[in-house]
């Protein structure tokens, strides 16, 4: 029997609810296909809950002093591999202290109705609550989180959640995800993530190209409002808010002292020859916002 056809009877077995979160045929091919090409040590297959393992790809860090780890959520339809952005910053932020694991994310519809999206959204969790436990395992506790388009915004909505998760809780533990990292976000009918940034306290780069579509252009200075403190904050800010209290204090009062709204110049969505320039500005701000022992838990 052929590998195709032993991967369509573990569909089978799998069950229908879970099988239509993701079209899990081409995501077999895409693993097949990359297995071929990248190190046996890159690939990870990561246990989110359902039969079928989720494909990843894992960048051990080139430097002695491991400043964290980093999740890369390529767009939906796109491989972790993913040449346009995706394989840029998992193979340039291990040469400045960074692990990266970059995640397969599901396969949709080209035009998805809100409901798909949600279902997508609980997916995509789980995905990255596998990858948050997959560095944990390594005993990387610094973990930040990067999403492009569509995963963008299901980072900020993820990101915001588990904060006011966390705000809820009597004796609440700090977030696993340390700092956010949004390509090309965007609002649309089924998420408006500027009203999600409002709720979350962590730094956040919200990142996009100065030729972007026009969701991404339309929607951007809803985000930066939805900071309140940045829209007035003309450079970033010395010294950060440690504590809690002193960090939930400066939320209320004056927004999240730790977002920043970057624009690269000439930029396209796909950041058409200038990938380059979006991977420095990520690897640059990672070292000033998310940087090792800053952000640690006090």
């Amino acid at each position: 029997m052929s590998s195709r056809l032993c991967f369509l009877l573990i569909l089978s077995l799998i069950g229908t609810s879970e099988a239509l979160s993701s079209n899990f045929l081409i995501e077999y091919e895409f693993s097949e296909s990359l297995i071929k090409q990248v190190d046996a040590e890159e690939i990870v297959w990561l246990e989110t809950g359902i039969k079928r393992k989720t494909f990843a790809l894992f960048t051990d860090a080139e430097n002695i002093d491991i400043q964290g780890g980093a999740i890369i959520l390529s767009d939906f339809n796109q491989h972790p591999d993913w040449p346009q952005i995706t394989r840029q910053l998992r193979k340039a932020l291990p040469r400045f202290g960074w692990q990266t694991l970059s995640i397969q994310m599901p396969i949709i519809e080209n035009h998805p109705t809100n409901i798909e999206l949600e279902r997508q959204y609980n997916a995509v969790g789980s995905r990255i609550q596998a990858g948050i436990d997959h560095f944990k395992e390594k005993g990387v506790q610094n973990i930040v989180l990067i999403g492009r388009s569509q995963t963008a915004n299901i980072a900020i909505r993820y990101t915001a959640e588990i904060s006011q998760q966390i705000q809820d809780e009597e004796n609440p533990e700090e977030s696993a995800i340390q700092a956010l990292v949004c390509i090309s976000a965007f609002d649309s009918p089924w998420l408006n993530v500027s009203e999600s940034i409002r709720q979350i306290p962590i730094a956040i780069l919200d990142i996009f190209g100065e030729n972007d579509i026009p969701e991404v252009l339309m929607s951007a200075k809803k985000r930066l409002i939805a900071s309140q403190f940045s829209a007035k904050l003309k450079h970033r800010p010395t010294t950060l808010p440690s504590s809690r209290k002193v960090q939930k204090l400066a939320i209320n009062k004056t927004g999240n002292l730790r977002y920043r709204q970057a624009v690269i110049a000439g930029a396209d969505h796909q950041f058409t020859r200038q990938d380059r320039e979006l991977v420095k500005y990520i690897r640059g701000w990672l070292g000033i916002y998310a940087a090792g022992e800053e952000v640690e838990s006090q």
